[in-house]
Formats: C-alpha cells, structure tokens, sequence
C-alpha cells in the first residue's frame, strides 16, 4: 500500500526533526562535559551533583523501581512463561468477563 506524498513528507520532516533534536542533545551534552571540566566552583558541583541525583530519584519514581528491579521482574515473568505458568489473552478476557458478571 503506497503512502500518500503529503504524509511521506510528514514523515520524512519528523524523522529529520527528531535526528536533528538528538544530534543538540548530544552536542549539549558534550558542551556540559566541557563546560564542568574548567569549573572550579564547588558549591555549583554540588549543586549539579543534587540535580543528577534528582534525576535518577524521579526516574526510578516514574518507573517504580531501579532498572535492576525492573530487570529481575522480567527475568521471573519469562521463568513463569517457560514453565507454563500463565493464561493467554483470551483465558484472561473470559475470567474478566465472568467476573464482570458477578458483579451485575
């Protein structure tokens, strides 16, 4: 199925856009690195030291857990599947639709 001219053209500025925004993210982050190298102020390392630990706080915060926890999660999840410990979709669709019932 061809994609229509117009949306190739979104599609091909959105591609451009978004390499174009990684590439100023990586030049900035360079520039950071640069500019921390000849900083000789300890009160802004520490402040920039508390902004990074922020960072990672929040993230794990929006993840609910470290990337380790995230990790250890996943690895018990494929365990289960191998040992036939799970239902498929239509299984889980039935029991939810029985259990709705219930409720009525």
């Amino acid at each position: 199925m061809a994609v229509p001219l117009a949306e190739q053209k979104d599609w091909t500025n959105f591609l451009y856009l978004n390499m174009k925004n990684f590439a100023s993210i990586q030049d900035s982050k360079k520039q950071i690195i640069e500019s921390l190298e000849k900083i000789n102020d300890e009160a802004l390392i520490h402040a920039i030291q508390n902004m990074i630990a922020y960072a990672k706080i929040r993230d794990e915060e929006f993840l609910g857990e470290s990337i380790e926890e995230y990790n250890t999660e996943l690895e018990k999840a494929e365990a289960e599947i191998e040992s036939g410990n799970f239902i498929v979709h239509e299984e889980a669709m039935k029991k939810l639709g029985d259990w709705r019932n219930k409720e009525k």
